[in-house]
């Protein structure tokens, strides 16, 4: 059993791997660290995954790696594309080795930038297809593993279909007639469970 703890020193993101008696297995220097190069959470996957630039000091051309157990890291795939610089991702696993992923993409005017949620091949990084949404990505889950629920920082709760990102359901999220923000999302089979940011939790059945 392992897990990792990531924290800030000087912008490089350092990485500890521990065993499940707490010993230590792994430290060392990732790269950089800012909103473009962090951490990505990827639950079940085979390894710990980051983002680093290229060299790993730098924010630009960015490719998603794999820390492994023995230390090693793995380039899995580019991350950037024609010379974008993508803020502030976020990402789960989709069906047939594929990756959903969130972003913006970096513009020099304050609140400019379109945000995207992406599905990409692992293997070879070509993207699937791509879906415009209205703010940042709070949390994501896989639903039956046919449609990919998301919550944002503006609100809305949405899914998406995953085969060609077709929107399904998308709404404001509420709580007895308030408005509210999704931070978390879990899914078990066709039920969703959101945890929202006043502290609430709602159990649902998606029916679509």
């Amino acid at each position: 059993l392992t897990f990792s703890r990531y924290y800030l020193r000087t912008k490089t993101l350092s990485g500890q791997t521990l065993t499940s008696e707490l010993s230590q297995a792994f430290v060392g220097d990732l790269g950089h660290y800012d909103c473009f190069n962090h951490f990505i959470r990827l639950d079940g996957g085979d390894g710990l995954y980051f983002l680093r630039g290229t060299p790993k000091s730098s924010h630009e051309n960015k490719r998603l790696c794999r820390l492994n157990l023995d230390g090693s890291v793995d380039v899995v795939m580019d991350w950037d594309n024609r010379g974008s610089h993508l803020m502030e991702g976020t990402g789960c696993w989709g069906p047939e080795n594929s990756l959903i992923r969130s972003f913006k993409i970096y513009d020099p005017l304050p609140n400019k930038g379109a945000i995207q949620i992406q599905r990409c091949d692992m293997p070879t990084g070509r993207v699937l297809w791509t879906r415009k949404i209205t703010a940042l990505v709070t949390s994501m889950t896989m639903i039956n593993n046919n449609a990919l629920a998301y919550g944002l920082t503006d609100g809305t709760l949405g899914v998406l279909d995953v085969l060609n990102g077709t929107v399904l359901f998308e709404e404001c999220l509420a709580v007895d007639g308030i408005s509210t923000i999704p931070t978390a999302l879990a899914a078990n089979g066709s039920q969703l469970a959101i945890g929202t940011i006043d502290g609430r939790l709602i159990l649902g059945n998606l029916e679509m």
